[in-house]
């Protein structure tokens, strides 16, 4: 299962928990629901952070981040 589809999923679920109140008003908690589904990363977004680590790449967090958020990107559009 790609992050695209956990975070879909997580959200639906948060959004069922939630059902009541006007979604205008859970997108925090929404959102929420997404970033925690990302709490494991895909093997590609693995792969795509070790790039950018020594002994392969400059040892920038910030560009590991970047490099593991566009991988899940990529992954959600294959499937």
């Amino acid at each position: 299962m790609t992050i695209i589809e956990r975070a879909a999923k997580a959200m639906e679920e948060r959004r069922r928990e939630l059902i009541g109140q006007p979604l205008a008003r859970i997108w925090d908690e929404l959102a929420k629901a997404a970033i925690e589904a990302m709490r494991e990363p895909t093997e590609k977004m693995v792969e795509a952070g070790f790039d950018c680590v020594p002994p392969f790449g400059d040892h920038n967090p910030d560009k590991a981040w970047r490099a593991m958020i566009d991988a899940a990107l990529q992954e959600g559009k294959s499937s």
